[in-house]
């Protein structure tokens, strides 16, 4: 291939626009392997997953199975992935970025694109400045198709590296129902407990499904 065509080239001449889906993924991916050159792994990638929408869900243990999609390739696609999941979901869901949470609304814009896509039970946490401005927001535990078990450690961990003020939970309902159990009360209470100590508070605990969704302090939970 002359060296004009070549996916990075082309990138730096006419921007990332004008690459195709498997320059874009060769790109991301770098040299190529015993399985041919970094083209011919993208598509072999692309082939096997189908889609982008299924290839961006895929975590990095999936995307090994890949001929020549090792743990260095496959971290790398996966938080290529993860990157752009991030930046929209700063921008909320009415296109925006949310400044400030004031409410569960704001924390569900933030929290919908984060777990609407899984088909497992997933928890996630929102990490709150003073003012109560985004400062992360990331999945802290996976689980099965109904249950995902968390740890007060994992929810707070980031909370005390960014030093955040508050935090906000979610986690997501697979079956749809966003009725909240008895179990997502008795988690919620006894993270409040925890961030008590911490001096963190918890704001908030909502239950995502794709028939709506819950606030545990609406509820009167918290």
């Amino acid at each position: 291939m002359p060296a004009e065509d070549r996916p990075r080239e082309r990138c730096h001449r006419l921007g990332v626009h004008s690459l195709s889906a498997v320059e874009l993924l060769a790109l991301v991916l770098g040299g190529g392997g015993r399985h041919g050159g970094s083209l011919e792994v993208a598509r072999a990638v692309l082939a096997h997953f189908s889609a982008l929408d299924r290839l961006g869900r895929a975590r990095a243990a999936e995307l090994m199975v890949v001929p020549s999609m090792g743990v260095a390739r496959s971290s790398a696609l996966a938080a290529a992935f993860e990157l752009g999941r991030r930046a929209r979901r700063q921008q909320g869901q009415n296109g925006s970025a949310v400044e400030l949470v004031e409410g569960p609304e704001d924390a569900h814009a933030i929290f919908a694109s984060l777990l609407e896509e899984l088909d497992q039970e997933a928890v996630a946490v929102l990490c709150l400045g003073a003012r109560h401005q985004p400062l992360h927001a990331g999945i802290v535990a996976l689980g099965s198709l109904n249950s995902a078990a968390v740890h007060p450690r994992e929810v707070f961990r980031t909370a005390v590296a960014v030093n955040a003020a508050a935090v906000v939970l979610a986690h997501n309902h697979p079956s749809g129902d966003p009725e909240p159990s008895e179990d997502d009360v008795r988690l919620t209470r006894r993270l409040q407990r925890c961030g008590e100590t911490l001096g963190i508070e918890l704001l908030d605990h909502l239950v995502v499904a794709s028939h709506g969704w819950v606030s545990l302090r609406e509820r009167r939970v918290l």
